[in-house]
């Protein structure tokens, strides 16, 4: 990594420490209400689709379906991860820290 991008890391590492405790907590209770609203329609959409006739499963509508659902369970998944590195970097005290691990 050349000089240039570790200083804009470091920098990005200086501005993350600066987020106070109450402030990463706000944002991970932001992160968990999103990440519940995704599910209850990623629910609702495999239940919509699993209530699918067979021939309609295979149809473009279905497989519509299928991705979508298979894009939710992405950003649950990918906002999941995020709320724990969170919680990591407050318990550790800094993003500095969680790095050096």
């Amino acid at each position: 990594m050349n000089a240039q991008r570790r200083k804009e890391l470091s920098a990005i590492i200086t501005d993350l420490n600066a987020v106070n405790r109450a402030e990463a907590t706000a944002l991970e209770d932001k992160l968990s209400q999103l990440q519940e609203r995704i599910e209850n329609v990623m629910w609702d959409e495999e239940e919509a689709y699993d209530n699918l006739p067979d021939g309609l499963k295979n149809s473009a509508k279905g497989e519509a379906m299928a991705e979508a659902i298979s894009s939710m369970q992405h950003a649950v998944s990918s906002i999941y991860s995020v709320i724990e590195e969170i919680g990591s970097c407050r318990a550790a005290g800094s993003l500095e820290e969680v790095i050096a691990d």
